[in-house]
Formats: C-alpha cells, sequence, structure tokens
C-alpha cells in the first residue's frame, strides 16, 4: 500500500515540507472571518477540528481570537487561558501536531512521519478524505 502525503492534502508536494508550520504561516496571514473560513476549507482534510472549530466563530467574536493569535505570534505573549480553550483546536490541530511532534522526536521529514502514522492506524482517512488522529496505539 503506498502513502503519499500529497494525495491527502491541497498543498504542493515537498518531500521535507513541515505541514504544521506551513499551516501556521497561512493561519496568521488571516484579517478576517472570510479569510480564516477560506484558510481553513483549504486545510480541512488535514485540520478538520479547526474547520469545525472555526464555525462557531462570528463576526463579534473573530477580533478576541485574532488579538490572542497576534498576542501569540507578534508578541511572542501567552494569550491566556481562556483564550486557549476556545481556540485550541484552530491553533494547533490534532493530526498536524502528532504529526510534527513525531517528525521532531525521531528527527525524520514530516511526511515521513505522516505516512508512518497512516501505516500504523494512529491517523486514518475517511471515506470523505479527512484524516483522523485515532490516539496512541498500544
Amino acid at each position: 500500500m503506498k502513502y503519499i502525503i500529497e494525495e491527502h492534502i491541497p498543498l504542493p508536494p515537498h518531500p521535507e515540507a513541515n505541514y504544521f508550520q506551513i499551516y501556521i504561516t497561512c493561519l496568521r496571514s488571516t484579517f478576517t472571518l472570510s479569510d480564516l473560513r477560506h484558510m481553513l476549507d483549504y486545510w480541512r482534510p488535514i485540520a478538520n477540528d479547526a474547520y469545525e472549530a472555526a464555525s462557531a466563530i462570528t463576526e463579534e467574536t473573530f477580533n478576541d481570537f485574532l488579538h490572542g493569535l497576534r498576542e501569540e505570534f507578534q508578541f511572542n505573549r501567552y494569550a491566556g487561558l481562556a483564550w486557549y480553550n476556545r481556540y485550541i483546536d484552530i491553533f494547533s490541530p490534532s493530526v498536524l501536531v502528532v504529526v510534527d511532534m513525531v517528525a521532531k522526536a525521531y528527527q525524520i521529514p514530516w511526511g515521513a512521519a505522516y505516512n508512518r502514522l497512516l501505516a500504523t492506524d494512529n491517523i486514518n482517512i475517511d471515506e470523505t478524505g479527512i484524516v483522523h488522529y485515532m490516539g496512541p496505539r498500544e
């Protein structure tokens, strides 16, 4: 069975790309709720939890999200526990985080970590093409 990450997420193929870093760069470039939703729609196959969490954000709450995001990235300051509890799924989608942790722990390319987690059923792809983190296997 062949596992290729580019079949499952709509990004230019690159064997050394760190998709979590690319995701964060995309997230930081959102300035409106429409931008955020468009970006998350693009990333939905591999960041579905972020896509679903964003559906709860309204125009009124988007400024709170954006303020916390800027605190974290522009000013390198803690946005607060309440902000994290509301927006952690958008800030750190589970599949992206787990794959990134495995890649760093084993010092392997992000794509290799993704393929290994897919092969060992730690992540799987449902019939709609959405990737899900299944949790650690014993």
